[in-house]
C-alpha cells in the first residue's frame, strides 16, 4: 500500500488470509496488521482471531466497504485496534495507523507492516 510506504513504514504484501498468517507466523517482525474483512481465503473474523493467537498483541485494523454495527462490535470483540469503512481518507489511516503503533510501543514488533490487498 503506497501510503503506508509515503508515511514511512516499511509494507509487507500477502494475497490472501492463510498467507498473512504465515507471515506473522513465520517470525517476521510485523507491528501492525491491515486487512480487508473480506479477506480473500478466509473468514475476516476468523482471520482477526488467529492473528491474536498467534500474537496477542499485535494491532490489528479492520477495513470494511459495508460497515455495520454488528460487525464493528465483533471486531471489537474479537480484539481489533480499529475498524474503518472504506474508502479510506489518507488522513484518517495515517491517525489510526499512528495511533495503534503508539499504543503498541511496548511490544517487541519493529516498524514492518502487513496489509492485505
Amino acid at each position: 500500500m503506497d501510503i503506508l510506504k509515503r508515511f514511512g513504514h516499511e509494507v509487507i504484501v500477502a494475497q490472501d488470509g492463510p498467507s498473512g498468517l504465515s507471515v506473522i507466523r513465520e517470525g517476521d517482525a510485523v507491528n501492525l496488521v491491515i486487512y480487508d474483512c473480506r479477506i480473500v481465503g478466509m473468514d475476516g473474523m476468523a482471520f482477526l482471531a488467529a492473528v491474536k493467537k498467534i500474537a496477542p498483541a499485535l494491532p490489528s485494523i479492520v477495513l470494511v466497504s459495508d460497515g455495520s454495527i454488528t460487525t464493528y462490535l465483533e471486531a471489537l470483540r474479537v480484539g481489533a485496534f480499529e475498524y474503518l469503512n472504506k474508502p479510506v481518507k489518507h488522513s484518517e489511516l495515517g491517525r489510526v495507523v499512528n495511533a495503534a503503533l503508539e499504543n503498541a510501543r511496548y511490544s517487541v514488533y519493529s516498524d514492518r507492516t502487513f496489509y492485505d490487498q
